[in-house]
């Protein structure tokens, strides 16, 4: 696996993904780096209703945050694994934005964003499109900061053609794949990628989207 090239011996790596808590620092620990992944958003949802279709956008992925830290050993340092954002409603409803991931080291807070909902849409006949989710806004205080990949739109041709969203895909977690047959929203997959949009056609019931996958953080400890 790749390990980043710092000053020091490398001693080891923590991988976070509980919601929240502390990560402390080994007995002989003086720098760690940390790699922040934010969640991603929801997939819209859609309304289903006779010979109409909805074609629901992707959620967003979440931004990407790296940080060199130079720490005391024995040193607990609290950090918070953003959850994912939840599918929009079967009424057509916008997916959820999840909470960001974080790490505080003395008086420094890293960010890493979480990426919005997709656009949800109510069925209907006539052709439109619902955007995808935006992608997470730039990380902040990290040594390298990135945005996150919005989500795909999806577009109605007609009442019985459509397709949905594909959700937008992290850099440790692929994107809730979108649809061309009516259901429920595909589930992103692994860290920081966003849900798949929902779709309806013609006399398929109505659905939600795609829930975005939680954030993640991975802690390099060095002498």
């Amino acid at each position: 696996g790749w390990v980043p090239t710092v000053p020091g011996l490398f001693l080891t790596r923590q991988v976070l993904t509980a919601s929240s808590g502390n990560v402390t620092s080994g007995t002989s620990t003086n720098q760690m780096l940390y790699q922040l992944i934010g969640p991603g958003g929801g997939g819209g949802g859609v309304t289903g209703v006779s010979i109409s279709a909805g074609a629901a956008g992707g959620g967003g992925s979440g931004s990407y945050a790296e940080k060199l830290f130079a720490v005391a050993p024995n040193t607990a340092y609290a950090y918070v694994v953003g959850r994912g954002g939840l599918g929009g409603a079967n009424t057509g409803g916008t997916g959820s934005t999840g909470a960001n991931t974080t790490i505080t080291v003395s008086a420094t807070t890293v960010t890493a964003n979480a990426g919005a909902g997709g656009i949800g849409m109510v069925a209907g006949t006539a052709a439109s499109t619902s955007l995808g989710g935006a992608g997470g806004t730039i990380s902040i205080n990290g040594d390298i900061n990135t945005v996150g990949q919005s989500g795909g739109f999806g577009i109605r041709f007609s009442g019985t053609a459509a397709t949905s969203g594909i959700g937008g895909c992290g850099y440790f977690g692929g994107g809730g794949n979108a649809r061309n047959t009516a259901g429920a929203g595909s589930a992103a997959g692994n860290y920081g990628a966003g849900g798949g949009g929902a779709l309806s056609l013609s006399s398929t019931g109505a659905a939600i989207g795609g829930a975005g996958s939680i954030g993640l953080i991975i802690a390099w400890e060095f002498a």
